[in-house]
């Protein structure tokens, strides 16, 4: 486990870092409340905001659609806060799959931040903006991970299919 508790594995999501300021956060952003099952980000749609969940116990469900006809993939159930968003707003791009706060989970605050806003953080709080971003970043870099392990898996058949590519996603244990 990680220092906020939450689990410290290889193909788990990473958590939000203990140095990253929610107090100082809230300063540059506007505190929003989303109720249970409401969407943080949407899978190909480009995100105008970041959103920063706290490490409060808020259960995230993060998905991605691959045109199976069992649904979207489920690729992480979240309980210890993330940023999402940040690829739209830094980089124009649409995100790679959907957030929601469980209809299981009581409503919860979060911190919006428009491209104006980040922009402020980044001019009066250089090294908390760094924080954020390297945060947002690494969890997408853990999304994109559990993608490719996935579907490495997928269309290798499982573990014991035959088709299975180990070369294209390593185990890392």
């Amino acid at each position: 486990l990680d220092a906020s508790g939450a689990p410290s594995l290889p193909f788990a999501p990473s958590s939000l870092p203990p140095g990253l300021s929610w107090d100082s956060l809230s300063q540059y952003g506007a505190k929003v409340t989303l109720q249970p099952g409401e969407l943080l980000t949407s899978q190909g749609n480009l995100n105008r905001e970041v959103l920063v969940v706290p490490p409060s116990g808020a259960e995230l469900s993060v998905t991605t659609d691959y045109g199976s006809p069992d649904g979207p993939l489920t690729l992480a159930t979240m309980r210890h806060g993330g940023v999402f968003g940040a690829e739209g707003v830094l980089l124009g791009l649409p995100s790679v799959s959907s957030a929601v706060l469980s209809r299981s989970s009581p409503p919860r605050v979060v911190i919006s931040l428009s491209a104006a806003q980040l922009r402020g953080l980044r001019l009066s709080q250089p090294q908390l903006a760094q924080q954020l971003l390297a945060a947002a970043f690494t969890q997408q870099q853990d999304y994109l991970w559990l993608l490719a392990r996935r579907t490495s898996l997928w269309t290798g058949g499982g573990h014991g299919g035959a088709n299975l590519d180990w070369g294209s996603a390593q185990p890392q244990l």
